[in-house]
């Protein structure tokens, strides 16, 4: 893990990422590290981001700079403003430079833009610095199904990480994930259903299951999966809605 543990963690957005299953609980740790949400608005990305701001300029704060400024920067990324999260990538960089993670991000970020020749850039550093990560391509997999894309790379790097490993519960999940977004809802279906034989307690899969179920036209089938998810998360749907994974 390269990003230590921090009060920017959001609760919101960790519970949801734990609520996947103990497989998955790494990604709340370094992945997605991202800032609390005030108590008065949890789910809003606005609310996050000013709070994350808040942290880079309080000298108080004390955690370290790299895992404020990378989280500060998802959570610009996942609102599409692609520029500050550039900006803020490139800070977190600067404090951690041996990370891949801020690296594949920002080369995302840049590829959304349309500067090719700067996110291959940061791809190929990327690439070099975790080559030697077994599983990287799974981290990289459920990272971009959650952020939104790029779908192509995230597929790619979902069948990368279950061609190593078959039984990756974090990577089937994740293809779910991009699937449904895809809106390939048969897909989606049978990639939670693999996820769910492996741990039946992933709620993420549950609920992620139930919406395309429902994309599928079966709403009782829908309804029950959705219900079981609420048992283990009771607020899930609110939690997915932060990445735009909605019914």
């Amino acid at each position: 893990m390269f990003f230590r543990a921090s009060a920017c963690l959001a609760v919101t957005i960790a519970g949801m990422l734990l609520s996947a299953g103990p497989a998955t609980a790494r990604h709340a740790y370094f992945g997605f590290g991202l800032c609390p949400m005030l108590e008065t608005d949890r789910h809003s990305l606005a609310s996050a981001i000013k709070r994350c701001s808040y942290n880079l300029i309080n000298p108080n704060h004390t955690e370290d700079k790299a895992s404020s400024y990378y989280a500060l920067a998802q959570l610009y990324h996942i609102d599409r403003q692609y520029d500050l999260a550039i900006k803020n990538y490139t800070g977190a960089i600067g404090w951690w430079h041996e990370a891949p993670e801020p690296f594949w991000a920002r080369g995302d970020a840049y590829a959304a833009l349309g500067k090719t020749d700067l996110a291959k850039a940061d791809y190929d550093m990327a690439a070099k610095l975790g080559a030697a990560r077994p599983k990287a391509a799974s981290d990289l997999c459920w990272a971009r199904a959650l952020r939104g894309g790029p779908f192509d790379l995230a597929m790619t790097d979902c069948n990368r990480a279950l061609g190593a490993r078959p039984d990756d519960d974090t990577a089937l999940f994740a293809r779910c994930i991009v699937h449904y977004r895809l809106g390939e809802a048969g897909a989606a279906i049978a990639d939670c259903d693999a996820a769910l034989k492996i741990d039946p307690k992933l709620a993420g899969a549950l609920y992620v299951r139930g919406l395309a179920k429902g994309h599928s036209g079966d709403a009782g089938a829908a309804a029950a999966d959705l219900a079981a998810a609420k048992v283990f998360s009771p607020e899930i749907a609110e939690d997915y809605a932060v990445f735009g994974i909605t019914p």
